[in-house]
């Protein structure tokens, strides 16, 4: 059934100058004509009608002007050709039924309002167009066709002249376009509820404009991971694989029901990180009702089919920290007595090559430069907690007790005042098997100024360092311990101090950082953890106050700074010396580095592990 209601669109027509490919990533250019695509649903409508919806910004620019201010009559310019493909129903036919193209037209644009409200109330807390762009696109949507909050106002527009607003960017993630097409559907099943982990299946076809053969209804699975605003759920955020032309493809959830259609993602300028949106289904039929469709749908209530439970409960452990410098991130609380854990990095970024935040940073609230009088351990910046306890939401002050000057990213802070009904994480010190599901929980991406909740991606294990591999006698460990976890789950900057969850909830990592690509560009699915098991120490503070126990992670440890840093710390061990009595094949190269580079053990250290030696 999802297959048969998920479709390709596909429109064609003359661009001499090239100017209809400038918002899509992916499209096909020949002899003066472009070909772009995206993806649709087909809706049933009362009267034995059926429409298919996609993303309006395949179609606009096709559209000229003129048509555009006059709702009632929208047509393509001349010589644009608009077709849906689509899974024909299974025949007896016994080679299988294969996709159909059919002819569309456009019946209407629609602004889905209360989506766009949300995106654009999240832009403005988020510094706006300024920081973020949309997604899937080789230049800005305002620099090629005006992207207005109503589709009308095309027609006053000169030369493309609009102000760049968050309204703008908003109307042009949430703007659909219906289309009519001469095809069959069912009677679509809604899916009632979606919460933080849920999963979700996305049905799509990717650079179909390339290809229809190899990319027709792609499926690409993975889950929400948050929702804004978090009462009303206008807009849903997905840790999903999606790629361009999947705009507008349906999205299920376990049962098969709609969830939504993929929108564009929101893309982050400074790191290039992508949020995959979800207009809910539910939006989007109030929308088109409104507007005299009558969509013929069921609601199936799938509170059932909600997320592992255990991952649910775990949201009350992480918290938001910030300092008065305008850094954020995030932090699991360790006991009931309001001790946090977090890295070392928000504290001391300078250790770790982390530049710090200017005081002036828009995304700050202002109450959140304030210094509170609050007696710090050392000279650190004041830090707020903002915590999360069953639908509700308050900040404390947090003292700095430990900072970590060993190997591991680590710190510790105490709340001042400690709140009722405080969650711990539990705790799993084993070691997790390559493989094996994790969850990722954390304030990545969206700070302090928003009401959003920590974000959940999940993923697996997929690689995890022991301590004898960064030995070279592995026979002198005492034990084999796990010293760093790496995931597939997305993190994104704001996400540090976070936690890694097996299945069962239980904390198996301190999230630590991701990967970057030219010092710029996130890699959100590389990350590297502290495991539970090098954090013993820390886990046995939570329990005694002992401070005396903190100080096995103060400890020098060369392989362990190595490997931290991305350095091969078998590397790092001094070379053999050079014996001119063996004269075998080769030894004048040996001959050359070993007078070259006596000191090649120490030298090859970064300069951050050097000066801890």
């Amino acid at each position: 059934m999802e297959a048969h209601c998920a479709v390709m669109v596909r429109i064609r027509g003359p661009d001499p100058k090239s100017r209809k490919m400038l918002r899509h990533a992916f499209h096909a250019s020949e002899s003066g004509e472009t070909t772009l695509s995206a993806s649709g649903l087909l809706l049933p409508i009362a009267g034995k009608s059926v429409v298919a919806v996609t993303c309006a910004s395949i179609v606009e620019p096709y559209l000229s002007p003129s048509d555009l201010a006059d709702q009632d009559s929208i047509k393509l310019v001349r010589g644009a050709t608009l077709e849906v493909l689509l899974q024909a129903p299974p025949s007896s036919n016994e080679f299988g039924s294969r996709p159909l193209w059919l002819p569309a037209q456009i019946l209407k644009l629609v602004l889905v309002k209360r989506a766009s409200e949300a995106v654009r109330s999240l832009l403005d807390v988020q510094g706006g167009d300024e920081l973020w762009e949309m997604g899937w696109s080789v230049a800005n949507p305002q620099e090629s066709r005006p992207e207005n909050a109503t589709v009308s106002d095309f027609s006053r527009s000169k030369e493309g002249a609009v102000p760049k607003t968050t309204a703008t960017l908003a109307a042009a993630f949430t703007r659909i376009a219906v289309l009519s097409v001469q095809a069959n559907t069912t009677e679509l099943v809604l899916s009632n509820v979606c919460t933080k982990g849920d999963f979700v299946r996305a049905i799509g076809s990717p650079f179909g404009a390339l290809s229809p053969l190899h990319f027709f209804n792609s499926v690409s699975v993975g889950n929400v991971s948050n929702c804004w605003p978090s009462s009303s759920r206008l807009i849903l955020m997905a840790d999903i694989r999606a790629l361009p032309g999947m705009e507008g493809g349906p999205v299920f959830d376990a049962a098969g029901n709609l969830v939504g259609i993929l929108l564009r993602p929101l893309r982050q300028r400074s790191s290039g990180v992508e949020v995959q949106l979800i207009l809910p289904a539910k939006v989007l039929v109030s929308e088109l009702e409104e507007l005299g469709f009558n969509v013929m749908y069921n609601i199936f209530d799938n509170e059932k089919l909600q997320s592992n439970k255990h991952i649910q409960m775990a949201l009350s452990s992480v918290v938001l920290l910030t300092t008065s410098n305008g850094s954020w991130a995030s932090g699991t609380l360790l006991n009931k007595s309001g001790l946090i854990l977090t890295n070392a990095h928000l504290l001391e970024p300078w250790r770790f090559r982390r530049l710090t935040v200017d005081p002036s940073n828009p995304l700050l609230r202002d109450d959140f430069l304030e210094v509170a009088n609050v007696s710090n351990r050392g000279q650190y910046s004041p830090v707020q907690v903002r915590l999360e306890r069953q639908q509700r939401r308050s900040w404390h002050f947090a003292t700095v007790v430990f900072v970590s000057h060993g190997p591991l990213d680590v710190a510790l802070l105490q709340l001042t005042s400690v709140p009722y009904e405080l969650e711990p994480i539990p705790v799993d010190t084993t070691e997790p098997v390559p493989g094996s599901a994790v969850a990722v929980i954390g304030h990545g991406l969206f700070g302090p100024r928003t009401e959003l909740g920590p974000s959940i991606t999940i993923g697996v294990i997929s690689r995890v360092v022991n301590s004898r591999e960064i030995v070279s006698n592995p026979q002198e460990c005492e034990s084999n311990t796990p010293v760093i976890l790496q995931t597939t789950a997305a993190v994104h900057p704001g996400g540090s101090g976070g936690v890694v969850v097996n299945s069962q909830g239980r904390m198996i990592g301190l999230v630590t950082s991701n990967a970057k690509h030219g010092g710029v560009t996130v890699i959100p699915y590389l990350n590297f953890s502290i495991p539970s098991a090098a954090l013993r120490p820390v886990l046995r503070f939570a329990e005694s106050d002992d401070f005396s126990l903190l100080s096995e992670l103060d400890k020098k440890d060369t392989g362990l700074s190595a490997v931290w840093s991305m350095v091969d710390p078998l590397k790092t061990a001094p070379r053999p010396p050079f014996d001119p009595k063996n004269q075998g094949k080769g030894l004048r190269f040996a001959k050359f580095i070993a007078d070259n580079d006596k000191h090649a053990g120490f030298e090859s250290l970064p300069p951050q592990i050097k000066s801890m030696l």
